[in-house]
């Protein structure tokens, strides 16, 4: 009997791994627009070589996939959402516009002698203008003039219902698009005059004087009284 031997059997050799493979997965985890164009080329290749590293490959174009389909999709969520916050903040500047204009707005205009209400309630009469004064108050406290006083002589009613504080820098004249605060301290300084800092109850009502400080040489257009930095305003047209 004859013995043949059994040949031995020689090992598979295994196939080395593509580095486009490594490549595409790396890039798919930390810079995915680079993975989306590597991972199709490593498969391609390996598929034409017969190198081993397919599932690298594919793992590479699977993570890069997702991460642009995120991008899209929180892109698209950003803009949503800077279009509503705009639109928020547009009509919140609109409102606030509309606010501010508000503020100080002339409630009634009206002449010489005329009595002008705020929307509070508040009513103006401006019974005369006096201007040409050098000097406002005595021999012991007085103030001269700049230029020259307007003295404007004004009764203020209260109709409304809470008690009313008018001060004298609550008039403003004007000349043409120039504004001129009222003098305060020709206010204080002049005789008798209740004008300053007085407290008006409803229905009751005040008689005092409030002085433009104003060049020598011109004349004003017109006063307004406030009845308060937010409030209502009557104008007087001179």
């Amino acid at each position: 009997m004859t013995y043949t031997p059994t040949p031995t059997q020689q090992p598979q050799q295994q196939r080395p791994t593509s580095g486009l493979a490594i490549a595409a997965l790396l890039t798919g985890i930390f810079f995915w627009p680079a993975g989306i164009i590597i991972s199709p080329i490593a498969l391609s290749k390996i598929k034409k070589t017969g190198e081993g590293g397919r599932g690298l490959a594919l793992a590479g174009l699977i993570i890069s996939i997702v991460a642009l389909v995120g991008t899209v999709i929180a892109i698209v969520v950003s803009a949503i959402a800077a279009t509503v916050v705009v639109g928020a903040g547009a009509a919140a500047v609109d409102a606030m516009n509309e606010s501010v204009e508000s503020i100080g707005a002339v409630d009634e205009s009206v002449g010489l002698g005329e009595t002008g209400t705020t929307a509070g309630g508040i009513a103006f009469t401006l019974n005369s203008l006096d201007c040409g004064i050098a000097t406002v108050g005595d021999e012991y406290m007085s103030v001269d003039a700049q230029g020259q006083f307007c003295e404007a002589n004004v009764t203020i009613l209260n109709g409304g219902t809470e008690p009313h504080y008018f001060t004298a820098t609550d008039a403003t004249g004007y000349i043409g698009d120039t504004e001129y605060a009222s003098d305060s301290t020709a206010a204080i300084y002049a005789p008798e005059n209740d004008v300053f800092l007085t407290e008006i109850n409803p229905g009751n009502e005040i008689v005092g004087k409030v002085y433009f400080d104003i060049p020598a040489d011109a004349a004003l257009d017109r006063i307004t009284f406030a009845e308060s930095i937010i409030d209502g305003v009557v104008e007087i047209v001179l």
